[in-house]
This record gives structure tokens, sequence and C-alpha cells, in this order.
């Protein structure tokens, strides 16, 4: 997967295990799954931070791609007063075909109408020997940051390690690598730094 940020924001509070909490209101766009499932991974991750108790994440699932819902999608940032968008995933999120420039130009058109920061999350082309965002090569190049993830899991395990790299940024320095481990099992979700090496 790649991760792309659209426009500069915040986080703040408390940092533990390498995970902090914005204390902006969240608006997760959702194209692939149903609530169920996100609330299934908050209550994971709940009951795994303690800390994180308070965090609310506002739910949206659009059925059209984001430039025929924006209405409705300004409608629910205004309802929620909600800060940061999160749309998952961007092929969904962008109708058409993926491979046009202007499918990728559209899309980050209508993504600037919403006026707030925004992460989206990207599937990879399979097997290119250079993981990039699925699609014209306008999703990257309109990207503000763009961050590579790489997963490990050893078989049967509940354990898995990911990988963050920092692949483009356009407003500062790239950030080093940075390792998670998350392990679920037990009714919860832990997440805590890992070495990469």
């Amino acid at each position: 997967f790649q991760i792309m940020m659209r426009m500069g924001g915040r986080i703040v509070g408390g940092a533990q295990n390498g995970l902090a909490c914005s204390d902006w209101p969240v608006l997760y766009l959702d194209w692939e799954r149903a609530q169920e499932d996100m609330d299934c991974r908050l209550k994971l991750l709940k009951a795994g931070h303690p800390e994180f108790a308070a965090v609310r994440i506002a739910y949206k699932r659009p059925v059209a791609p984001l430039m025929d819902c924006l209405d409705e999608i300004r409608a629910a940032l205004l309802a929620t007063e909600a800060r940061i968008v999160i749309l998952d995933s961007l092929a969904l999120a962008a109708g058409g075909e993926l491979e046009r420039a202007e499918t990728a130009i559209r899309f980050n058109q209508a993504l600037r109408q919403l006026g707030v920061p925004s992460l989206i999350v990207g599937h990879t082309a399979k097997n290119a020997e250079e993981k990039t965002i699925y699609g014209s090569v306008f999703f990257y190049n309109l990207a503000r940051s763009v961050f590579e993830i790489k997963k490990t899991q050893e078989p049967d395990s509940g354990i898995f390690t990911f990988g963050l790299y920092h692949r483009k940024c356009n407003l500062g320095r790239r950030k080093a690598p940075l390792g998670f481990q998350m392990a679920i099992g037990d009714g919860k979700c832990c997440v805590t730094t890992a070495d990469l090496s």
C-alpha cells in the first residue's frame, strides 16, 4: 500500500509506543468495507490501548466516486466538524480508468474542494519492480507526501510487522523509516514500535 498526504496537518497529544492521537475530528470515507468492520477494528485498538478510549471517528460509506458525491461529503464534514478526512481507497474514490491522467487530475480537483487535510490509502501495482501507486503517475505526482507500507507476518500468527517508508515529500525533508508491530489476539490489538533491521 501507499499512503498519500494531500495537505499538511498536525498530530498532537500524548505519544506512547510510537502512537500519537490527533485532537482533530476525523471523517473516515470507506469505499471498501462496511461500518461494522471499522467499529470492530476500533474496538480492538481501544482494548489494546485504553489511552484511546475517548477517540471517535466519524464514518461514511460513499457509493459513488468522490467527484460525484462532493455535496454529501461536504455535508458530512460540516455535521461531524471533521478537520481531517481519510479515504479508503483511492481506486474506488477516483472512479474511472485509473491509468488515465484525467482520472487522477479530476480526483485531486475534487479532493481540493473539500478544503481539509487528507490521508489516502492507495494500492500498489502487483509484480512491478518499483512499487508505485496503481494507475496514472499523476496520483503520485499530485500528492504532497507519499509513504509506502510493507508488511511481514509469520504464518498462523496474529503478529504483523509494518515498515513505513517515506517515498516523497514536497513540504520538507523525508522521514526516516518507521517500524511498528501489531499483535491481534485475546480481543485486542496492541501496536508498538519495531526494529526494521
